[in-house]
């Protein structure tokens, strides 16, 4: 990932990303007005840090939803957020189990192997 210097260059940066992914995902540009929609996407950088905002556009893009533009990316981050510390978690706690039972499978296979 680049580095931006200032803010501003930093929002152009993620907003060049989120039209990469969008048309690596629907073949097609998606037009929009970077100098207005820069201004959100500061806030947003600031708010939450450079990484984070660039793994939420790479999680908005993984979703099967109706609308993939910037304005309902800004819309719904909150409920991106959400929703992917949820994914993370379930991860993590997947990965838990799975472990639990591999070991639950080798002490029954000791006891009667």
């Amino acid at each position: 990932m680049a580095k931006a210097k200032t803010p501003k260059q930093s929002a152009h940066i993620e907003l060049a990303y989120f039209l990469t992914k969008y048309e690596d995902k629907f073949g097609r540009k998606l037009l929009i007005n970077k100098y207005a929609l820069q201004w959100p996407m500061i806030d947003f950088i600031n708010d939450f840090g450079y990484d984070d905002v660039h793994g939420l556009i790479d999680y908005f893009f993984s979703l099967e939803r109706g609308s993939y533009t910037v304005e309902s990316f800004y819309q719904n981050f909150d409920k991106l957020i959400k929703s992917k510390e949820e994914r993370e978690r379930r991860i993590v706690e997947r990965a838990a189990l799975l472990e639990q039972t591999r070991l639950a499978v080798e002490e029954f296979k000791g006891k009667n192997g």
